[in-house]
Formats: structure tokens, sequence, C-alpha cells
């Protein structure tokens, strides 16, 4: 019988326990987990799962048979990890986003097209069921075509446990890059079409202390339907970073609507993951 093995390089949010849960569910043996910095979550991820904390990154790297491995390192240090698993011939699944600015786009498009690797990144939006129901009353024909689709996410701060790279623009790519990502992937996802054109804002009320962090944003995107430009909304309010708050979504379309509420985030638990 084969062995399937997968390992960690990066444990800097808790997301990576959904991915870890998925690999296990799946069959796969975990190698072991290297963070260099945050071993607080490590040690809470290791602990759940009863896994093995590594303090060298080459046992997972040279051990040919991981395969496949999880990253939550911080944002900006991904595309290093995603490049580092090209060299050894390792896949990736990366908790989002995998880039924050440019330069790290160019260099994720160029491991893309040498496709020596599979890389993946976790868009969990994609599995609420009530979105999925939405999915198949689109796929036939139930509501027409789509004219606005409209989210509105608050995040709880939490500054006094959130980790300091967070709060660095530089690091953490801003929450239109950090929570965003979603949201697009929810519109390509549920239309089928690719974005024309984009406009958004980012607003500061809070933490003078980290001058680069934003608190409040939004984005607005138009795409092609047949018969007319349609668009779609998404934005974190002015309270959400201090209060939290309820995740809402709207759907219009020609032949009716839709709207859901979530409370909290899916799939987190702070009793299993007290260090969110």
């Amino acid at each position: 019988m084969t062995i399937r093995k997968f390992g960690i390089i990066g444990c800097q949010h808790a997301h990576i326990g959904l991915f870890i849960e998925e690999m296990l569910a799946l069959g796969y043996e975990c190698t072991g987990i290297y963070e260099p910095d945050n071993m607080k979550l490590a040690r809470a991820m290791a602990d759940q799962y009863g896994l093995r904390i590594l303090s060298d990154v080459k046992l997972l790297l040279s051990d040919e048979e991981v395969s496949v491995i999880g990253c939550a390192s911080i944002n900006n240090k991904k595309i290093d990890v995603i490049e580092l698993c090209e060299t050894h011939g390792k896949h990736i699944m990366v908790d989002k986003p995998a880039v924050t600015n440019r330069e790290g786009l160019e260099r994720l498009r160029a491991v893309l097209e040498r496709g020596a690797i599979e890389i993946g990144m976790m868009l969990t939006e994609r599995f609420r069921p009530s979105l999925h129901t939405v999915r198949r009353l689109i796929e036939a024909g139930g509501l027409g075509d789509i004219v606005h689709i409209s989210l509105r996410k608050p995040h709880r701060l939490n500054p006094q446990s959130r980790p300091a790279w967070h709060f660095d623009k530089q690091q953490s790519g801003g929450i239109i890059n950090d929570l965003f990502v979603h949201d697009f992937d929810l519109l390509r996802w549920l239309t089928g079409r690719e974005v024309e054109c984009a406009s958004g804002y980012l607003a500061k009320n809070i933490l003078p202390q980290h001058p680069s962090f934003y608190d409040t944003g939004g984005a607005r995107w138009l795409w092609q339907t047949v018969s007319r430009p349609s668009s779609m909304q998404t934005g974190t309010p002015p309270q959400a970073a201090g209060l939290g708050g309820t995740d809402e979504s709207s759907l219009r379309a020609q032949q009716g609507w839709s709207k859901f509420v979530w409370k909290g985030i899916p799939c987190w638990n702070k009793t299993r993951w007290p260090c969110l």
C-alpha cells in the first residue's frame, strides 16, 4: 500500500486546520508542521491533530513520500514557500491570499506557466450550503440573468491577540486583498463570467499606531451579461473591525432574488482554535 503524506510549512492562521482535516480524511499522513515564529498556534494545531512540530523545513522537502504541502505563512511570504515547493517538486495548497502585490503576482504567474507543480488556494466560502443552492438555481435558469450581488462581511479585529503582521500592509496585503478575494471568487463561481472593470476604496478610523492598516473597505465589480452590464459590491463597514457582526449576502436577478444572513465565520470554532 502506497503511503500518502503531506506537511505544513507556515502556521500563522488557524485556517490551516481545515486543510489538515481534509487531508487526514482523505487518508493522508502528516509528516509534521514547520513554523519558525508562531509556536503558540503551531502547538495548538499539533496537539489537536496529533502532529509533530519540526525544527527544520528540510525534513519535509527531502521526504519523497510527501507530495503536498499546506501553507498558512505570513501572507507576503507565501510566494517564497510556493517557489520553494516548486524547487522540490511538491504540490501546494495555500491559505488566501497567495500573494500581496504585483511582484508576487508575476512570480506566481511564472510558477504556474512553468507547470511543474499544482497550486491551490483555500476559498472556503464556496462550501456554504446556501450558496450551493443558489448556484443550482442559477444553473437551472430559475433566477434568470443576475443583475446585482452584494456582500457585507464584518470581522472582529481582536487587536490584543491578533499577530502584528495583520496590521502591516506590506506583510498582510491589506483587507481588500485578504478578505475580498472570497467575494471575487464567488462572483466568477456563481456567474461563470469574468470581471470587466473594478473600483474600490479604503478608509482608516482606528489604530493610529498602525499607519498602514485600514479597517474599512469596499469594492465594486462590473461583469458583462448577455443583455447588460451587471455588478457586484462588497465591503467591511466602519464598525466591523471593532465590533464584529453578521455576514450578509443578497442577489438580485431578472426573475427572483435571494438573501442570506450568516453569523460569524464558517467552520470557525473558538473552543477548538483558541489562538485565532
